[in-house]
């Protein structure tokens, strides 16, 4: 269900949290020269290290190798997206949609669209797209840009807003296990906003 998550332990100690609606191929085992999982959906991903053996995630057309790192990678077949945030170590992103391989440094995330096949590296606040896996989201006098990324990944959907006001406007709330209309309808009540959600997408609009 949408803010549901899983967790489980690989047999090489590397530990995954999965988000809503997502799920994981893997081995009981992990034998041959790579460690393979096949991912659908968001995971978060703790890689236990093992410089013989790499650990590569699948995830449509693009292939994300490790040796011993912290990542998470959304690749929701409905996004329009697929996103890697390196939190540390690093990581080598490779598949038959990109011409070369991509090589990410912590605190970047990599950002490649499928419907014209481009890929982008950029610095940003890697911890907003792991929010998804704790209890609980405590904002403090925060940007509202960013707090709509951790809300993306907490409910599993897409929240459009105008830039300039969500990086202008700053909000002090909490989320334990509300639902997004719960949210929605408490921060409309905080700031001057309307919003609308369509199928599994919110439309956040100022109010005049």
């Amino acid at each position: 269900p949408r803010g549901g998550e899983y967790n489980l332990q690989l047999a090489d100690g590397s530990k995954v949290y999965l988000n809503a609606g997502s799920s994981l191929r893997y081995p009981v085992r992990f034998t041959g020269e790579r460690r393979e999982v096949v991912l659908t959906g968001e995971g978060y991903f703790e890689v236990a290290k093992d410089a013989k053996k790499p650990f590569v995630v699948q995830a449509g057309e693009i292939d994300v190798e490790v040796l011993g790192t912290c990542f998470d990678l959304d690749s929701y077949s409905s996004g329009e997206f697929v996103e890697t945030a390196l939190l540390s170590g690093s990581v080598k992103i490779s598949g038959k949609a990109l011409k070369d391989p991509v090589y990410l440094k912590p605190n970047e995330l990599f950002r490649y669209r499928k419907s014209d096949q481009t890929a982008s590296v950029e610095e940003a606040k890697v911890g907003l797209y792991t929010d998804w896996i704790k209890d609980r989201l405590v904002f403090d006098n925060d940007c509202l840009a960013d707090i709509l990324i951790s809300m993306e990944g907490r409910y599993n959907m897409d929240i459009e807003c105008p830039k300039q006001f969500a990086a202008s406007t700053r909000l002090s709330f909490t989320i334990r296990q509300e639902s997004i209309e719960e949210v929605m309808e408490a921060m409309s009540l905080i700031v001057p906003i309307r919003y609308e959600i369509k199928k599994n997408k919110v439309y956040i609009t100022p109010r005049k």
